[in-house]
Protein backbone atom coordinates (compact mmCIF):
# COMPACT_ATOMS: atom_id res chain seq x y z
CA UNK A 1 0.00 0.00 0.00
CA UNK A 2 1.39 3.39 -1.01
CA UNK A 3 2.05 5.96 1.66
CA UNK A 4 0.51 9.37 1.07
CA UNK A 5 1.67 12.68 2.47
CA UNK A 6 -0.60 15.68 2.92
CA UNK A 7 2.22 18.21 2.91
CA UNK A 8 5.79 18.52 1.68
CA UNK A 9 6.81 18.99 5.31
CA UNK A 10 5.33 15.59 6.22
CA UNK A 11 7.20 14.03 3.30
CA UNK A 12 10.45 15.74 4.40
CA UNK A 13 10.01 14.36 7.95
CA UNK A 14 9.46 10.90 6.51
CA UNK A 15 12.68 11.16 4.48
CA UNK A 16 14.57 12.39 7.53
CA UNK A 17 13.39 9.37 9.52
CA UNK A 18 14.43 7.07 6.70
CA UNK A 19 17.89 8.60 6.51
CA UNK A 20 18.49 7.85 10.21
CA UNK A 21 17.70 4.15 9.71
CA UNK A 22 19.62 3.55 6.48
CA UNK A 23 22.80 2.23 8.08
CA UNK A 24 20.84 -0.40 10.03
CA UNK A 25 19.18 -1.68 6.86
CA UNK A 26 22.47 -1.61 4.98
CA UNK A 27 24.28 -3.55 7.73
CA UNK A 28 21.59 -6.23 7.89
CA UNK A 29 21.55 -6.65 4.11
CA UNK A 30 25.37 -6.68 3.86
CA UNK A 31 25.75 -9.24 6.63
CA UNK A 32 23.06 -11.47 5.10
CA UNK A 33 24.73 -11.14 1.72
CA UNK A 34 28.12 -11.88 3.27
CA UNK A 35 26.73 -15.07 4.78
CA UNK A 36 25.39 -16.17 1.38
CA UNK A 37 28.64 -15.38 -0.42
CA UNK A 38 30.95 -16.95 2.12
CA UNK A 39 28.90 -20.17 2.08
CA UNK A 40 28.99 -20.10 -1.73
CA UNK A 41 32.79 -19.74 -1.63
CA UNK A 42 33.18 -22.56 0.89
CA UNK A 43 30.99 -24.78 -1.28
CA UNK A 44 33.42 -24.40 -4.21
CA UNK A 45 36.20 -26.10 -2.26
CA UNK A 46 36.40 -29.78 -3.14
CA UNK A 47 34.63 -29.59 -6.50
CA UNK A 48 35.95 -28.68 -9.95
CA UNK A 49 34.43 -25.36 -11.04
CA UNK A 50 33.38 -24.07 -14.42
CA UNK A 51 34.87 -20.65 -14.90
CA UNK A 52 32.83 -17.55 -15.65
CA UNK A 53 33.77 -14.16 -17.06
CA UNK A 54 37.47 -13.56 -16.46
CA UNK A 55 37.81 -16.72 -14.32
CA UNK A 56 39.09 -19.92 -15.93
CA UNK A 57 37.69 -23.42 -15.50
CA UNK A 58 39.51 -25.34 -12.81
CA UNK A 59 41.89 -27.86 -14.32
CA UNK A 60 41.77 -31.43 -13.13
CA UNK A 61 44.32 -32.17 -10.42
CA UNK A 62 47.72 -33.38 -11.54
CA UNK A 63 48.32 -37.14 -11.32
CA UNK A 64 51.07 -36.47 -8.77
CA UNK A 65 48.57 -34.62 -6.53
CA UNK A 66 46.04 -37.43 -6.84
CA UNK A 67 48.71 -39.99 -5.98
CA UNK A 68 49.80 -37.89 -2.98
CA UNK A 69 46.22 -37.73 -1.66
CA UNK A 70 45.91 -41.51 -2.07
CA UNK A 71 49.28 -42.14 -0.39
CA UNK A 72 48.38 -39.93 2.57
CA UNK A 73 45.00 -41.61 3.00
CA UNK A 74 42.80 -38.59 2.34
CA UNK A 75 39.13 -39.22 1.64
CA UNK A 76 38.14 -37.75 -1.70
CA UNK A 77 35.41 -37.70 -4.32
CA UNK A 78 35.74 -38.62 -8.02
CA UNK A 79 37.34 -35.19 -8.65
CA UNK A 80 39.87 -35.76 -5.84
CA UNK A 81 38.45 -32.80 -3.91
CA UNK A 82 40.43 -29.92 -5.44
CA UNK A 83 41.70 -27.47 -2.79
CA UNK A 84 40.49 -29.77 -0.01
CA UNK A 85 42.74 -31.86 2.20
CA UNK A 86 42.25 -31.03 5.86
CA UNK A 87 39.47 -28.44 5.59
CA UNK A 88 41.69 -25.62 6.86
CA UNK A 89 41.49 -23.61 3.62
CA UNK A 90 37.72 -24.02 3.47
CA UNK A 91 37.35 -23.04 7.14
CA UNK A 92 39.50 -19.94 6.59
CA UNK A 93 36.86 -18.32 4.36
CA UNK A 94 34.69 -15.68 6.02
CA UNK A 95 33.14 -12.29 5.57
CA UNK A 96 32.96 -9.06 7.52
CA UNK A 97 30.99 -5.87 6.98
CA UNK A 98 32.92 -2.76 8.01
CA UNK A 99 30.26 -0.34 9.19
CA UNK A 100 32.67 2.63 9.08
CA UNK A 101 33.77 2.18 5.47
CA UNK A 102 30.45 0.54 4.51
CA UNK A 103 32.28 -2.23 2.69
CA UNK A 104 31.65 -5.96 2.69
CA UNK A 105 34.78 -8.09 2.61
CA UNK A 106 34.88 -11.73 1.56
CA UNK A 107 38.18 -13.49 1.93
CA UNK A 108 40.42 -16.00 3.59
CA UNK A 109 42.88 -15.73 6.44
CA UNK A 110 45.03 -18.42 4.81
CA UNK A 111 47.78 -17.08 2.53
CA UNK A 112 47.47 -20.26 0.43
CA UNK A 113 44.23 -18.82 -0.96
CA UNK A 114 46.28 -16.13 -2.74
CA UNK A 115 48.23 -18.82 -4.61
CA UNK A 116 45.00 -20.65 -5.47
CA UNK A 117 43.29 -17.49 -6.70
CA UNK A 118 46.08 -16.40 -9.01
CA UNK A 119 48.06 -19.59 -9.58
CA UNK A 120 51.82 -19.93 -9.46
CA UNK A 121 54.57 -21.18 -11.73
CA UNK A 122 53.58 -24.72 -10.67
CA UNK A 123 49.80 -24.64 -10.12
CA UNK A 124 46.99 -23.26 -12.27
CA UNK A 125 44.66 -20.63 -10.80
CA UNK A 126 41.58 -22.00 -9.06
CA UNK A 127 39.71 -18.88 -8.09
CA UNK A 128 37.34 -19.23 -5.16
CA UNK A 129 36.80 -15.69 -3.88
CA UNK A 130 36.85 -13.89 -7.25
CA UNK A 131 34.66 -16.51 -8.91
CA UNK A 132 32.19 -16.38 -6.03
CA UNK A 133 31.89 -12.60 -6.27
CA UNK A 134 31.51 -12.73 -10.04
CA UNK A 135 28.85 -15.44 -9.89
CA UNK A 136 27.19 -13.71 -6.94
CA UNK A 137 26.21 -10.63 -8.97
CA UNK A 138 22.53 -11.66 -9.05
CA UNK A 139 22.48 -12.28 -5.27
CA UNK A 140 24.19 -8.94 -4.66
CA UNK A 141 21.68 -7.07 -6.84
CA UNK A 142 18.69 -8.89 -5.33
CA UNK A 143 19.77 -8.40 -1.72
CA UNK A 144 20.71 -4.74 -2.02
CA UNK A 145 17.66 -3.81 -4.10
CA UNK A 146 15.41 -5.64 -1.62
CA UNK A 147 17.07 -3.68 1.15
CA UNK A 148 16.43 -0.38 -0.65
CA UNK A 149 12.77 -1.24 -1.27
CA UNK A 150 12.30 -2.20 2.39
CA UNK A 151 14.08 0.92 3.60
CA UNK A 152 12.29 3.40 1.33
CA UNK A 153 8.89 1.84 1.96
CA UNK A 154 9.43 1.93 5.71
CA UNK A 155 9.08 -1.85 6.07
CA UNK A 156 10.33 -2.81 9.53
CA UNK A 157 13.85 -4.18 9.35
CA UNK A 158 12.65 -7.41 10.97
CA UNK A 159 10.40 -8.01 7.94
CA UNK A 160 13.03 -7.21 5.33
CA UNK A 161 13.10 -10.03 2.76
CA UNK A 162 16.47 -11.66 2.34
CA UNK A 163 16.99 -14.61 0.01
CA UNK A 164 18.13 -17.78 1.76
CA UNK A 165 19.90 -20.62 0.03
CA UNK A 166 20.72 -24.21 0.84
CA UNK A 167 24.22 -25.53 0.46
CA UNK A 168 25.97 -28.80 -0.20
CA UNK A 169 29.40 -29.55 1.10
CA UNK A 170 32.44 -31.78 0.84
Amino acid sequence: MAKEFKTLDAFAKHLSTLAKDYKKYEAKAANSLGEILHLEAKDKIGHLQDGAGPFKDWKELAESTKADKERLGYVFNHEYNPLYRTGELKDSISHVFNIVTRQLYLGSTDEIMVYQEFGTKYIPPRSVIGLTMYQGAADIKYTMSSMLVSWVSGTPITKMKIRKKTYGSV
